[in-house]
């Protein structure tokens, strides 16, 4: 019974890989640049996720900081964190997560 289950999962890797491959030949893409892809949209999910719950701590004690000056209070935990963020883009990403202070 286990050998079966190992030839079921075998085969499903396999169908799962050329579907893939199949997939990115259609587009004209490499499954190299697909995993590659794939692997930085997890990463940028974390990091986005990380300044997210930085700008909400940092909220906690200054509910009313800016959007300039929270990036700067914030830019020594993101280098810390091996984040690396304009502010327009922070901007953006607040602005997306509803985290703007309205005046």
């Amino acid at each position: 019974m286990n050998m079966v289950m190992d030839i079921s999962s075998r085969l499903q890797a396999l169908i799962n890989a050329i579907s893939i491959r199949m997939i990115c030949n259609k587009f004209g893409k490499s499954t190299q640049a697909f995993y590659k892809e794939r692997k930085e949209r997890g990463k940028k999910a974390v990091e986005e996720t990380t300044i997210i719950n930085l700008v909400r701590e940092e909220r906690l004690v200054n509910p009313r900081i800016g959007c300039k000056k929270l990036y700067k209070v914030l830019s020594v935990k993101f280098e810390k964190a091996g984040i690396s963020i304009g502010i327009n883009s922070f901007f953006r990403l607040l602005k997306n997560y509803g985290l703007l202070i309205e005046k």
